[in-house]
C-alpha cells in the first residue's frame, strides 16, 4: 500500500513539473526576438543599423513583426539614444499594436540593442509595395561628448488583399507559385500544442486532488493512529508502573497521604491523557464522560484533601483505591490485571 500510494505522488510530482516546464520554457515563436540579423560587426565598423520585417509579404489586417536592430561595439559606444529612436521610427500608415525592447551580447563582442514593433495594415492600399524612410539612430561615443549617428534603410514590405476563404489552399495546390499570398507564420496555430498545456493541467489537478484525497482519508488517519498507538503504550507503561506501586504500598499498609498523592498522580496521568503529565497540571473534568464523572469527581476531592493539614482516614484511602479501580477499568478494561504482573 505504502508503495502504491508513493507511485501516485511521485507521478502527480512529474506532471507538475512537466506542466511547469511547458508554460514556463520560452515559446519556439518568440525565439526571434533575441537573434541577431548580423552577427558581428564589418571590420574597422563601430555600429551597423538594420530595419526589417518577419517576412516579406502580408495580407491586410494580419499582423507581423517589425524589427530595429542596431550592433556596436561596447569599447567605444555607450549606448543608443532610445528617446531619439521613438521619433526617427515612421511606420504609417501600419498601426502600432505593441513595442517590445531587449539588449543583449553576442559571442563576437558585439552588443546589440534591438526593438520589435508588432504592427498591421488596417486602412491602406493592397497589392502595394510599402517603403519606410530611413532612420536616423543616434549614439553616444564612450570617449567623446555627445551624440554620433548612423543611418538604417528599412527593407520594403508587400501587402496584398486578404483571399476568401480556401482560396489560398487551392492556390497552393495548384502550385502556381503565389510566394507574397503565403499566410503569416504568427498566424498557424497549432491546436494541438494549445490544448496540451490544458490537459497537463486537467490531468495534473486530478492528481494533485487524488493525493489529497488520498493524505486525508487514509494517510493522515493512520499517521494519528500510529501517534495514538504510541502515546497508548507510553501511558499505559506509566500507568503500569505507576499503579504496580500503588499495589504494593497499599498492600504493606502505607501512610494514607503518600497513597493519595499517587492516586492523585494516576489520576492526573488518566485524565491528562499524558505520561508526563505535571504535578501542577489540572485535568479538564468537564471532557470526562458522565459515566465516570462522579467517580472521578470524587476521588479528585479525596485527592485534593490529602494535601491539607487534616487526618486522613483509612476508611477514606480504601473508598479512594475502590474509586480508582473503577476509573482506571472504564479507560483500561481487561489491562489493570496485566499491571500487577
Amino acid at each position: 500500500m505504502k508503495k502504491t500510494r508513493l507511485v501516485w505522488i511521485l507521478t502527480g510530482l512529474v506532471v507538475l513539473v512537466t506542466v511547469v516546464l511547458i508554460l514556463f520554457l520560452p515559446n519556439p515563436h518568440d525565439l526571434l526576438v533575441g537573434k541577431a540579423k548580423v552577427e558581428q560587426l564589418p571590420e574597422g565598423q563601430d555600429i551597423l543599423g538594420n530595419a526589417w520585417t518577419e517576412i516579406q509579404s502580408v495580407q491586410k489586417g494580419d499582423a507581423f513583426l517589425y524589427i530595429v536592430e542596431v550592433l556596436y561595439n561596447p569599447s567605444q559606444v555607450s549606448g543608443v539614444d532610445r528617446d531619439s529612436l521613438d521619433t526617427a521610427v515612421n511606420l504609417e500608415p501600419f498601426e502600432v499594436r505593441n513595442i517590445e525592447e531587449k539588449e543583449f551580447n553576442l559571442d563576437s563582442g558585439a552588443r546589440v540593442y534591438q526593438r520589435q514593433y508588432e504592427i498591421q495594415l488596417m486602412n491602406g492600399e493592397t497589392e502595394h509595395l510599402y517603403e519606410f524612410p530611413t532612420i536616423v539612430v543616434l549614439y553616444e561615443l564612450r570617449y567623446a561628448d555627445g551624440f554620433a549617428e548612423t543611418s538604417v534603410m528599412p527593407e520594403p514590405i508587400y501587402v496584398s488583399t486578404r483571399l476568401q476563404e480556401g482560396m489560398y489552399e487551392m492556390i497552393s495546390a495548384l502550385g502556381q507559385g503565389y510566394d507574397p499570398l503565403r499566410p503569416l507564420e504568427g498566424k498557424i496555430e497549432d491546436v494541438s500544442q494549445n490544448r496540451l498545456p490544458w490537459i497537463l493541467w486537467i490531468l495534473g489537478g486530478f492528481l494533485v486532488a487524488l493525493t489529497v484525497v488520498d493524505l486525508r482519508l487514509r494517510v493522515i488517519p493512520q499517521w494519528k493512529e500510529q501517534e495514538r498507538e504510541v502515546k497508548k503504550t507510553k501511558m499505559s507503561e506509566a500507568l503500569r508502573q505507576a499503579y504496580r506501586s500503588l499495589d504494593e504500598k497499599a498492600a504493606i499498609g502505607a501512610e494514607p497521604k503518600g497513597l493519595l498523592y499517587q492516586m492523585d498522580y494516576i489520576l492526573k496521568i488518566v485524565l491528562v491523557q499524558r505520561e508526563n503529565a505535571g504535578w501542577l497540571e489540572e485535568p479538564n473534568l468537564d471532557l470526562v464522560s458522565d459515566e465516570i464523572k462522579a467517580s472521578v469527581i470524587s476521588l479528585f476531592e479525596k485527592c485534593q484533601n490529602a494535601y491539607g493539614i487534616e487526618e486522613i482516614k483509612q476508611k477514606d484511602v480504601d473508598e479512594a483505591l475502590k474509586e480508582l479501580k473503577k476509573i482506571l477499568s472504564f479507560y483500561f478494561e481487561g489491562e489493570m490485571e496485566e499491571w500487577k504482573a
